[in-house]
């Protein structure tokens, strides 16, 4: 089921021009090589335009930026900004929330629950 929500919501947004040309990130046919040869590409341009010996840059590691969405304001988003709504709203609201992952190994399981907008993962008591 995610995956086809993915799809569809990425045809989507691709399909109405609402993701912006900057975004490499989860894009098909995209990579972190993209993105350094985009950025270095802007630089070369930049320098041409207006020569000068100075080019500044700021990295971000944001690997773990998703997992501290905040997940009541991403659903407002997309309902404001990208115009998802009805179900698919539902669905994505309810997907975000009280996320449970369950693990087993060699007969014995265990539950974590992801609190909705936080990254800490907690383990549930065992009934």
């Amino acid at each position: 089921m995610e995956k086809i929500i993915l799809e569809r919501l990425t045809y989507y947004l691709n399909s109405n021009d609402l993701l912006s040309i900057e975004q490499y990130g989860f894009k098909r046919g995209h990579s972190t090589a993209d993105q350094i040869l985009y950025f270095g590409q802007r630089v070369r341009d930049s320098q041409n335009l207006r020569p000068s010996h100075h080019t500044v840059a700021v990295f971000l590691d944001l690997s773990k930026a998703f997992d501290r969405v905040w997940r009541n304001k991403l659903i407002i988003k997309l309902f404001n900004t990208f115009g998802i709504k009805y179900r698919a709203l539902s669905w994505i609201f309810d997907f975000l929330k009280d996320r449970e992952i369950r693990v087993r190994f060699r007969e014995r399981e265990t539950l974590y629950l992801i609190p909705l907008g936080s990254a800490k993962v907690s383990r549930k008591a065992q009934s």
